[in-house]
């Protein structure tokens, strides 16, 4: 869902998040593979929803709302503020953190797919 504050979250589920929902469906056993490697597969899909703050940035920005969402991943457990090295932009999010009554120290596993189209638009759009 995109909301768990889970050590384990990353770019990608937040992406997936932000743009619907992922199923999983049936299991494909590691034998099916030649060479069979050391663990089962699943298909899965993304079904796709619109979502509140989300899907105005997925139609016109969805490359920068990728590259938010990256770069607040790319120092891991960490502040989100250390993850943005620009002036500018650490200037923009400070003020935005304050506005949306979040902590200066809040790190990129915190935020949900909403925070981050709203943290893309002040730092992009």
């Amino acid at each position: 869902d995109g909301k768990s504050q889970s050590k384990n979250k990353g770019s990608l589920s937040v992406l997936i998040a932000a743009y619907g929902e992922l199923r999983a469906h049936r299991v494909v056993k590691a034998g099916a593979f030649y060479p069979a490697p050391r663990v089962d597969s699943r298909f899965v899909s993304l079904i796709k929803k619109a979502k509140p703050g989300v899907s105005e940035v997925l139609e016109k920005a969805p490359e920068k709302l990728d590259a938010v969402i990256r770069q607040a991943f790319s120092v891991r457990r960490k502040t989100l503020l250390n993850a943005f090295p620009d002036k500018n932009d650490k200037m923009r999010l400070k003020k935005w953190l304050k506005a949306e009554n979040l902590p200066l120290n809040v790190r990129a596993e915190q935020l949900a797919p909403a925070e981050f189209a709203a943290l893309t638009r002040v730092l992009c759009l």
